[in-house]
């Protein structure tokens, strides 16, 4: 992989940690999850406007020249060119699915060693302090639909970068709305203050030179994030061993399945009426759902109710398991539910219906199509007495399009090697078969000895 070189900005006197005092910012070689942590509570209780004060009661306008925004946007400029070099490079690994499958503590880990890095390399006029400036790379929102959120915002960088902007520079509506602020000391004894004192009535500079200093510190996180994840690949460090095992020895449809559908599921289990099934948002008005108190204090069991009503017309079904045993009715996207509990960890078994879910996805993919479900239905009915693969052809270009059988011998054509006469559908689950413990493992973050 090619080394990143470094750009440096023309030199300033560093003032960081300006905001970190501030705000009593968490070291974050002390403690980097604490450090995020803090950060992402001051930007969610804060404007940008509030933030770029903190910054203008040290800086103003006239501590920079013409020349000075100039140099910076020009080093922006070949610093977003090398990072897009770089990350275009990885991308050719095609780490997607490997990231859509690593568990959320493994995602995590590599989030925060690109922070990490990302302070290492921030510019001196701000340092840490960057991290103030870029509300979108929470770990929170990285970390949304099981990592998905991370895949989303490396293709919005890498378009920025990429462009022929100068300068360029990542929207974001919440940083842009602190664009036009007058300074704050405009109010504070201006006219009390000896010209050498008197600060600049503009902020426009300082948001200008904030806003280089918040993307280059966007565009080394990209890149430390990206590069910690082919270290590990590379290594076959203790955490990716399960997901490369998958990978290599899976079938590549399989692993595009397992990962779609992982990105589908709930970060937490639905809570529903166990009565009535009702979700919150299926209740015209707002209610705080309750739970039975019996089962709650004396099995550590929740059992949901939207109101009493409900609770005493499930109370005949109820009143058998109440404070007895956790029993509840599986309801549809519950902890209970069957699609979400996890396999056996002394069994190489899923739940079937996990199973059938994303065997379903993996035919219904908008890369594949209704092909994969024409092959499968060819080979088991075409025998059928008065079926034949034209009939069996022809309702299926009824129902998904004319172009099926020429997208079905396209598949049938360039069908991966060593599948002999399986379809494709067989082929996933034969996959299931070998590796489907390791899957649901990493679906449902389950650890490696299969403990909690």
């Amino acid at each position: 992989m090619a080394s990143v070189s470094v750009v440096e900005n023309p030199p300033v006197n560093p003032l960081s940690p300006l905001l970190s005092k501030k705000f009593n910012i968490t070291d974050i070689k002390e403690d980097p999850l604490k450090w995020n942590k803090d950060w992402e509570a001051v930007i969610a209780s804060s404007s940008a406007a509030e933030i770029l004060k903190e910054i203008c009661h040290t800086l103003d306008d006239s501590f920079f020249t013409s020349d000075d925004l100039v140099a910076y946007h020009s080093a922006l400029r070949k610093f977003q060119e090398n990072i897009a070099q770089n990350l275009r490079l990885v991308s050719q690994h095609k780490l997607g699915v490997v990231w859509l499958l690593l568990n959320a503590s493994e995602q995590r880990r590599h989030i925060i060693e690109g922070l990490k890095k990302a302070c290492e390399a921030s510019p001196p006029i701000l340092g840490d302090d960057c991290r103030a400036l870029c509300p979108e790379i929470a770990i929170s929102n990285l970390l949304s639909q099981r990592g998905k959120g991370f895949l989303d915002f490396l293709p919005r960088a890498l378009e920025v970068f990429e462009s022929s902007k100068t300068p360029a520079f990542l929207p974001n509506t919440w940083w842009e709305q602190a664009s036009d602020l007058p300074n704050p000391w405009w109010n504070e004894a201006w006219n009390e203050l000896p010209p050498t004192k008197q600060k600049s009535k503009s902020t426009r500079i300082v948001f200008e030179v904030a806003t280089i200093a918040r993307n280059r510190f966007i565009g080394s996180f990209a890149l430390s994030s990206v590069i910690s994840i082919v270290h590990d690949v590379v290594n076959r460090s203790e955490g990716m061993k399960d997901v490369m095992d998958i990978v290599e020895n899976s079938d590549e449809y399989f692993t595009l399945s397992l990962a779609n559908f992982k990105t589908k599921l709930r970060d937490k289990p639905l809570i529903r009426c166990e009565n009535c099934t009702k979700i919150q948002e299926e209740i015209e008005q707002a209610v705080r759902f309750m739970v039975c108190s019996t089962c709650k204090s004396k099995l550590d069991f929740e059992v949901h109710y939207c109101s009493r009503t409900c609770q005493k017309k499930d109370w005949p079904v109820h009143k058998r398991a109440c404070g007895k045993n956790k029993v509840s009715k599986g309801l549809s996207g519950t902890k209970g539910d069957e699609l979400l509990a996890c396999a056996d960890p002394f069994m190489d078994t899923m739940p079937v219906k996990t199973a059938f879910r994303i065997m379903r996805a993996s035919a219904m993919m908008h890369d594949i199509g209704a092909e994969v479900v024409a092959e499968y239905i060819l080979k088991l009915a075409s025998g059928y007495p008065g079926l034949s693969r034209d009939i069996i052809l022809k309702q299926l270009c009824a129902e998904y399009g004319d172009d099926t059988p020429q997208e079905l011998a396209k598949l049938e054509r360039d069908k991966p090697g060593g599948m002999g006469s399986d379809t494709l559908i067989e082929s996933i689950a034969k996959d299931f078969s070998r590796f489907g413990y390791q899957s649901l493992r990493m679906l449902s973050d389950i650890p490696s000895n299969g403990t909690d």
